[in-house]
């Protein structure tokens, strides 16, 4: 359920009229709970991330289901840097210990593996159970009371929560803060006040154990149509005869008003990307590819890291042989790569000696296939000592100049036993669009900003700021007694005629916080304005330090 919460704030200019906003508001809420609860609680580090400064509204935006009729959208709420967005994130990692399912699957390779201890019957009927809108549909009270019960019981895996000093009644509200998303939608603010939003970190885990509390009311009843087999991601069930699949397809949708599944049944079913078949006495499993699917992948012709193109036909090579249940499903899934592969521009010669490391690393063969797959999820990743300590160094990828200087910082690197790793960032397409709401620029966190004299525009001022801009802009007008721009406000008649001061600012820069400070000084190193002279002949400029 979401509520219209105003359609004029996004229009608001005024600093002072941007407190109304009702994610400044409730960043505010959510700082008191940190604060009183979490300070002394958890480590310096984690309050400091918890702890929300320079908060943005959520962004809607659809994802087309393009496998579907009529091609339907996906709400996805962008949440990241919402006021409540890393407490949630907290909570989560925490609550997630108390949630045990037995039915619940962690990922395709764990279904696989289970499904092959399952012997097929000739009257077996493989079924597919899918949840209509489950995130939407999720009774939020209900399974906040559940989390609290489970969290707060004698009987519970951990006591963190019981010896935090977080009352159950503040656990609840701050679960239910953090479940009640604020977002734009076409210049409109909206507040989801029942449901789950696809994006945030608590939806996931709320939504399992919400599903998860139904299997077990369902289960317990050791009712005589339960299937032989049933996991679930979405779900995937074997059942001894059909009329024991239509009666359970009843009982789940009579269990609870909230849920509605609907059911989809053949010899060969769809589960996460693999397509399972029975077939000789076994089940097959073999990766699958929804009829949507393109087939393009990274070209080789691209403007990337040659080891990012290698790396992509071995993680396919991984997905293909951890999804196939004989050695001849994975030679076709071989096969099928080649013909994708040569169609994005890859070399015959690259992918041969790809494949060829990929197979004799993992000493793929038809004799032992299923125990070399079983030791290759299994294996454990040995502890190296090594000669030099290792840093990453985030860089731009131009091509051959990008590896000529990466390999040139590392000669001058080894002298101090550093090993540096270049983390590669390149320009994507999707960069140069962006389909989400926009927000005033009085929003905006992170920032380094220009102040501009009204009235003479060779008078200017740099700053940085990690909050709101427009909560900087309230301090330089009268709250920072000792704020350069307070003072030039104060003896300037043009500046103190204008109506809306916010008009004076414009941002620079938007980056990372923890680039701030050294995007400012050079910022102010390239323009030297002259407000900014109450930090040194330097105008607010510092030595920056790239290795201790």
């Amino acid at each position: 359920m979401m509520m219209n919460v105003s359609h004029a704030l996004i229009m608001i200019l005024t600093p002072s009229k941007c407190k109304l906003a009702p994610w400044v508001t409730k960043e505010n809420r959510v700082a008191r709970y940190c604060r009183k609860y979490l300070k002394d609680l958890v480590d310096e580090k984690t309050y400091r991330r918890i702890l929300p400064t320079g908060s943005q509204p959520g962004k809607i935006y659809g994802m087309a289901k393009n496998h579907k009729p009529n091609c339907p959208l996906r709400p996805v709420l962008s949440a990241v840097n919402t006021p409540e967005y890393y407490l949630a994130k907290w909570l989560e990692q925490n609550i997630k210990p108390y949630y045990i399912s037995e039915y619940s699957v962690p990922s395709t390779s764990a279904f696989v593996e289970e499904l092959s201890h399952i012997k097929p019957m000739p009257s077996d009927v493989l079924v597919s159970f899918d949840i209509k809108s489950l995130y939407t549909k999720v009774p939020l009270t209900e399974v906040i009371n559940d989390i609290a019960t489970k969290v707060y019981s004698q009987s519970a895996p951990s006591p963190f929560f019981v010896n935090s000093g977080i009352s159950e009644e503040v656990f609840k509200n701050m679960l239910q803060t953090c479940s009640e998303s604020i977002f734009l939608y076409k210049d409109s603010v909206y507040k989801q006040h029942d449901g789950l939003s696809m994006g945030s970190p608590l939806a996931p885990l709320m939504a399992n154990w919400f599903v998860a509390k139904i299997e077990d009311q369902i289960f317990k009843r050791n009712i005589s149509c339960a299937p032989k087999f049933y996991r679930r991601y979405d779900v995937f069930a074997v059942f001894n005869s059909t009329a024991d699949r239509d009666s359970f397809f009843k009982i789940l949708n009579n269990e609870h008003p909230n849920l509605e599944f609907t059911m989809e049944t053949d010899r060969n079913l769809p589960f996460l990307d693999v397509s399972v078949s029975m077939g000789n006495g076994k089940y097959r499993t073999q990766v699958y590819r929804k009829p949507t699917n393109t087939g393009v992948v990274m070209n080789f012709n691209c403007n990337a890291p040659l080891k990012w193109k290698q790396s992509l036909i071995n993680c396919l090579l991984l997905r293909a042989f951890r999804n196939s249940s004989d050695f001849c499903s994975f030679c076709l899934e071989v096969e099928t790569l080649r013909s994708i592969l040569k169609r994005n521009a890859y070399p015959d010669r690259f992918i041969n000696r790809t494949v060829s490391d990929f197979v004799s690393k993992y000493a793929v063969n038809e004799q032992d296939f299923k125990l070399k797959k079983l030791e290759s999820s299994t294996k454990k990743p040995q502890l190296v000592v090594k000669e030099f300590d290792e840093v990453y160094l985030k860089m731009p990828y131009v091509g051959k100049p990008s590896t000529k200087l990466h390999r040139r910082i590392n000669i001058q690197m080894r002298q101090y036993k550093l090993w540096v790793k270049a983390a590669y960032n390149t320009t994507k397409t999707g960069s140069y669009f962006n389909l989400k709401s926009p927000c005033s620029y009085l929003f905006e966190s992170n920032v380094v900003y220009k102040f501009t004299c009204s009235r003479d525009e060779n008078i200017s001022y740099i700053g940085e700021t990690r909050r709101q801009l427009f909560q900087r802009i309230i301090e330089h007008n009268g709250k920072d007694k000792n704020s350069a721009i307070f003072d030039h406000m104060f003896n300037c008649r043009g500046c103190m005629d204008v109506t809306n001061i916010a008009k004076s600012f414009k941002i620079l820069q938007k980056c990372k916080r923890s680039n701030l400070y050294s995007l400012e000084s050079m910022m102010i190193c390239k323009n030297r304005p002259n407000l900014n002279n109450k930090l040194g002949p330097n105008k607010g400029t510092f030595p920056l330090t790239l290795y201790r």
